[in-house]
């Protein structure tokens, strides 16, 4: 989602709640993903390159074969460290497990998963979601049920040194503070300033803050942002640059052309 920072996910079935996918990401693109957060766990399986998943306050290097599970409201993003990066994406709904009886919003799962037996059952569904055989639905859910058994037997983080609690809590809000902010007014002439008085906190320290937690600059972000949805825009064929420039929140076009080249890798006169 270009224009999204908090995921809400819209199923079309409700009695099958989980959003499944294959993904390919490039180390020449320079879009990857960008934070954001949703309140379903998702899990990724990689099958080809490698690539950095940050999870709340960790990062996690991931090569073909590992299960990386992203905890409910962390926030997270994805990039490729490797020129053909594939993997297998799915997101459970909090309204699939609490179906089965299962609570997993309060709990804290270890982000890299090496257990033979959850790797098997994600296989298997990836095998079931690719067929979709008779009954696939059914199955799912089942294998979904398993995993999550499993990973609640095994995988629960039991040392709270390791939990992103405290301090560290404080400084992921005020990130997610911000990053809605800046959703809500990225093509809009907003400052670092706008930013730090709307969410209550000096300049020095959201600086600070936003760089640690996001490995990024909150202009690097404001530009990045701008500049997918630019590029959404000019893809689009119903704007010209100098219409894109200003609708994506930039008020020089020169200085449009140049953030575009530096972010996407050509002049958004190069655009088709």
């Amino acid at each position: 989602m270009l224009d999204s920072f908090y995921e809400n996910h819209n199923h079309l079935d409700p009695d099958f709640s989980i959003i499944f996918h294959p993904n390919f990401l490039s180390k020449s693109t320079q879009f990857n993903s960008i934070m954001h957060w949703h309140e379903s766990i998702e899990m990724i399986y990689l099958i080809e390159g490698a690539c950095n998943v940050v999870c709340g306050p960790n990062k996690v290097l991931a090569y073909p074969g590992d299960l990386i599970l992203i905890n409910a409201n962390d926030l997270h993003k994805f990039q490729a460290i490797s020129e053909h990066t594939h993997y297998y994406c799915l997101i459970i709904h909090s309204s699939l497990y609490e179906s089965l009886g299962l609570d997993t919003l309060n709990l804290l799962f270890e982000n890299k998963i090496t257990n033979p037996k959850c790797i098997e059952i994600f296989n298997q569904i990836i095998l079931e979601m690719t067929n979709q055989d008779t009954a696939y639905k059914v199955a799912v859910k089942g294998l979904i049920a398993n995993l999550l058994v499993e990973l609640i037997r095994h995988h629960i983080l039991q040392n709270t040194s390791l939990m992103p609690l405290g301090q560290s809590n404080k400084k992921i809000n005020l990130v997610k503070n911000a990053i809605q902010y800046i959703q809500k007014y990225y093509r809009n002439p907003i400052t670092i300033e706008d930013i730090c008085s709307d969410i209550g906190f000096s300049k020095y320290y959201f600086c600070r803050t936003f760089k640690e937690i996001t490995n990024k600059t909150a202009t690097d972000y404001i530009n990045d942002l701008r500049c997918q949805y630019a590029q959404k825009l000019l893809r689009s064929g119903d704007y010209n640059v100098s219409e894109t420039c200003e609708m994506a929140g930039f008020s020089n076009l020169a200085y449009f052309s140049r953030i575009y080249k530096k972010y996407v890798g050509y002049p958004p006169s190069s655009e088709k």
